[in-house]
Order: C-alpha cells, then sequence, then structure tokens
C-alpha cells in the first residue's frame, strides 16, 4: 500500500516498518545495526503495485490483496457514516447468518450489536 526504502536497502510496507522500528535500531531482514531510521517511499514500486492491482481487478473480487487492518478500519468506518444503529444491527445479522463470527471487523459494527 505504501512501499518504504529503509537505510539496510530493503523495501517495507511503511506501517509495518515504523511499528518495527519503534522498538528495534537493527534490520528486520539482517539483523545488523540500522545507521538510522528514516525511510524514503518507493514511489516506483507504489505505481508498479497500483498497475498491477489495476490490470488484476479480479483479486479484489477473490479476497487475495492484503489491506492493512488500519486501512480496512477506515474503509469500514467511511462505510458506515451516517448508517443509523438499527441498519448496522441488520448488517450484523446479516454478516452472521452468512456465516460470519464476531467480532467483526469494524468496532462500529461490534458496538452496534
Amino acid at each position: 500500500e505504501d512501499p518504504a526504502v529503509a537505510a539496510d536497502g530493503f523495501c517495507y510496507e511503511k506501517t509495518e516498518i515504523e511499528k518495527w522500528l519503534q522498538k528495534n535500531d537493527r534490520s528486520p531482514m539482517t539483523n545488523m545495526k540500522m545507521p538510522h531510521k528514516f525511510l524514503n517511499p518507493n514511489r516506483s514500486l507504489r505505481c508498479q503495485i497500483q498497475e498491477y492491482l489495476e490490470k488484476h481487478p479480479e483479486l479484489f473480487e477473490q479476497g487475495e490483496v492484503y489491506i492493512s487492518p488500519e486501512r480496512a478500519e477506515q474503509s469500514v468506518r467511511a462505510l458506515f457514516e451516517g448508517i443509523k444503529a438499527d441498519d448496522i444491527k441488520k448488517l450484523a445479522l446479516l454478516l452472521g447468518q452468512a456465516g460470519c463470527k464476531p467480532p467483526y471487523t469494524s468496532p462500529v459494527v461490534a458496538a452496534a450489536q
């Protein structure tokens, strides 16, 4: 979603390497000490990923594309903004009937139950 290059020269998902660097000063790939914790965006790789996903929309339909929990929560919150609590309860009921088990991805849905 947002690739970034760290001081070790490897490319990581930005949010994940930021979490790693908050607790570690070593590369997750080499275990060598990182000279610094600055990250550079990898715009080229990001464009390649976006182009690939545009050419393969079926990946979205099959659920094979990874979406970070933070991004999923943002999307669900945006989806549910302005929806009444009763409608959210109905959705939770439908999810249950479809075989989905709580807790659902969104705290919004869970809170409405």
